[in-house]
């Protein structure tokens, strides 16, 4: 099963699965894993290069721009944070959704600072971000997806952080990065066509296209 919980997480942090009470973190693992364990096969006829190009593009994600976004979002913006529980539904109440991002935003600094990020300057990760997402933009324009001119593997992590950075911005979310994403033309036109081929049968099962970034 998949989790949002990074409790469980070896590495306390996102993407984790758990399959038959094993604990598996990091995107490359688990899509080792799956394809050892359940003959998975997730990104044949990939060349060298472009498995390479895979791997650094699953590290700026899940480090750089994941560090960045918990960052700007959870510490620097607690309030959208707070907006985005109430506008979900996950309370009704302002006090209780309040109380849960001074949380979050505390569990995070304390993770932040573990792993010798909490003190990074606030420009410098600022720009990282912007940098690592021209990174991704400069790929997806070469490509059509992040590494090939089909869906691999990592196309699901650079969507899900793509759509992501796009719904906090929506929400108010101010930091160069979110912005960057929800401007680009490139980035948008990426996540709606990621979203065509993730929600195919979204019309069939639930009768209403999923919601559009545009």
């Amino acid at each position: 099963r998949n989790t949002m919980d990074t409790s469980v997480s070896p590495t306390e942090r996102l993407p984790s699965i758990v399959l038959n009470g094993e604990a598996i973190a990091d995107s490359q693992r688990i899509v080792e894993y799956l394809t050892d364990k359940l003959s998975v096969a997730l990104d044949n006829g990939l060349t060298a290069e472009q498995i390479q190009q895979s791997l650094a593009i699953r590290r700026i994600v899940e480090a750089s721009l994941w560090i960045g976004c918990e960052r700007a979002f959870i510490v620097d913006n607690p309030h959208v944070v707070t907006n985005a529980m109430l506008k979900a539904g996950f309370t009704n109440s302002p006090m209780m959704a309040n109380n849960m991002a001074k949380m979050f935003r505390k569990q995070i600094i304390k993770f932040l600072n573990n792993h010798g990020n909490g003190d990074l300057p606030d420009e410098f990760y600022r720009k990282e971000m912007v940098r690592d997402l021209q990174f991704l933009e400069a790929a997806i324009s070469k490509h059509g997806f992040a590494v090939a001119d089909h869906p691999t593997s990592t196309d699901a992590i650079v969507y899900s952080t793509l759509q992501t950075y796009i719904g906090i911005a929506e929400n108010g979310g101010v930091s160069p990065g979110f912005q960057y994403t929800a401007e680009s033309k490139v980035l948008t036109a990426y996540v709606e066509k990621m979203k065509k081929i993730v929600y195919a049968d979204w019309d069939k099962l639930f009768g209403v296209a999923p919601r559009s970034s545009e």
